[in-house]
């Protein structure tokens, strides 16, 4: 069952009118970024890069760590979106590795001839598809043990952007354009069993298979 919401978490975020609107609603809050102005990445290098810098892991090691990971890029962003339906206390260093691995795959690339090259913002958005509140770290300091807070101040930082459906407001919910915000919305509601069993039935009529796919597998708790 494992392989089976892997592949319907990408399948669903792969649909680049689903990033567009997760960017827009969430970073943006407005319709700044096209659909067609995505396109997909295909991680491989990335991961090589990964595999060579770590000497231990190999490119599989890390296409099974991210493969719930699907990245988009514009002109302006490099999207990262992560869909969890665990808890991973690791989660911050994972999504800054990816980060640094994005970042080190465009200075590959970049023009040695221009004194300052310019890079991609990379932007990590982590959907925590579940019910309940995520109870894991949300920055990397919170992995930190104790210290004095005069080192504290000079320890590297990494926050999380998470979406966690059971914070989300209406209204926030709402601000979705596409079926992205039914979907955080029947997962929301998913931890009363009441709706689970009749309404969510209801709600999903109208949504695409994939979708579907994907609020069927976090009912069934096949996550």
């Amino acid at each position: 069952m494992a392989a089976m919401i892997d592949n319907v978490i990408k399948n669903f975020f792969n649909r680049p009118e689903i990033t567009a609107d997760a960017i827009n609603s969430i970073i943006y809050k407005k319709n700044k970024v096209k659909t067609d102005e995505l396109k997909l990445v295909d991680l491989t290098p990335v991961f090589r890069l990964l595999a060579d810098l770590s000497g231990e892991q190999t490119v599989e090691d890390y296409q099974n760590a991210y493969r719930r990971t699907v990245v988009m890029t514009s002109d302006e962003l490099c999207c990262v979106i992560m869909g969890e339906t665990e808890v991973d206390y690791g989660l911050p260093i994972k999504a800054r590795l990816l980060e640094g691995g994005l970042y080190s795959e465009q200075e590959s690339h970049q023009d040695t001839s221009v004194k300052a090259p310019k890079l991609t913002p990379v932007i990590t958005l982590v959907f925590y598809l579940s019910p309940k509140d995520w109870e894991g770290h949300y920055k990397l300091s919170d992995m930190y043990p104790e210290m004095d807070e005069k080192m504290r101040a000079f320890a590297p930082e990494y926050c999380l952007n998470m979406v966690e459906p059971a914070k989300l407001s209406k209204e926030e919910l709402t601000a979705f354009s596409t079926e992205l915000g039914s979907v955080l919305c029947v997962i929301k509601n998913s931890g009363d069993e009441e709706y689970a069993e009749k309404s969510a039935k209801e709600d999903i009529t109208e949504l695409s298979e994939t979708a579907k796919e994907l609020i069927s597998c976090i009912l069934q708790g096949n996550a």
